[in-house]
């Protein structure tokens, strides 16, 4: 930070932006209110920009309401297009009376789990394997297991198949976990009724599931969709 002074009419800019944050963290409707105008009457030209930036940033790291959040970015999108302020005033007003992250369990989660991430990178101990089914036709090392199993474990893939097989799965299991897998259902009871469900997906996007030449004859894996590597 340099020495130079930003000021906003009489006020120290940095501690109005700081104080706006504040007051959106305290729900404090007036405060809040408040920062903003002066922003808005001593920013110059910019001042949309200036109160816009800081909506989207406070938005996305406090507000815990996805419609709040996405207004928040349209806004900042469209700052100084149109003279008018009235939607960002309406705006803090929304931001000042949303759900903030720590008064929900699910917020105070993620929380948590960002802690545990960061001491699992500086740990060795703790830092994490690439799980095996990250390893799809999307990476190296997965066009590795491809050419040495014949397969691609592409059971949570965006893939057709991948996708063919998430929704499979949770269909007969009505859950989905790192173990859930095509060939048997979440008790280990072996499963032969996929590949039906792919035929038929493949029969409405008008064509034939059948292997290319050089593949080996049926019955294919259940994690090969019978494509060449």
């Amino acid at each position: 930070m340099t020495g130079r002074q930003w000021l906003l009419g009489q006020y120290d800019g940095r501690e109005v932006l700081s104080a706006f944050r504040k007051e959106v963290v305290l729900g404090d409707l007036d405060g809040a209110i408040y920062w903003a105008n002066v922003m808005l009457t001593h920013g110059g030209q910019s001042a949309q920009r200036l109160l816009a930036k800081q909506c989207w940033i406070i938005a996305a790291e406090v507000v815990d309401d996805s419609a709040v959040t996405v207004r928040a970015f349209a806004v900042h999108q469209m700052a100084g297009v149109v003279p008018e302020t009235d939607h960002l005033f309406f705006l803090v007003g929304q931001m000042c009376r949303a759900r903030k992250w720590w008064e929900t369990e699910q917020g105070r989660e993620v929380d948590r789990a960002w802690s545990r991430a960061i001491g699992d990178l500086r740990d060795p101990a703790r830092r994490r394997e690439v799980p095996p089914y990250a390893l799809d036709r999307h990476t190296r090392r997965g066009w590795d297991v491809k050419r040495q199993n014949g397969w691609w474990d592409d059971r949570f893939s965006g893939t057709d198949l991948g996708r063919t097989k998430t929704s499979y799965m949770f269909q007969r299991d009505g859950v989905i976990d790192a173990d859930s897998r095509v060939e048997c259902d979440s008790d280990g009871v072996a499963d032969e009724g996929f590949w039906s469900v792919w035929r038929e997906r493949k029969r409405l996007e008008g064509g034939d599931y059948s292997p290319p030449p050089d593949h080996e004859p049926e019955p294919l894996t259940l994690l090969d969709e019978g494509e060449e590597a």
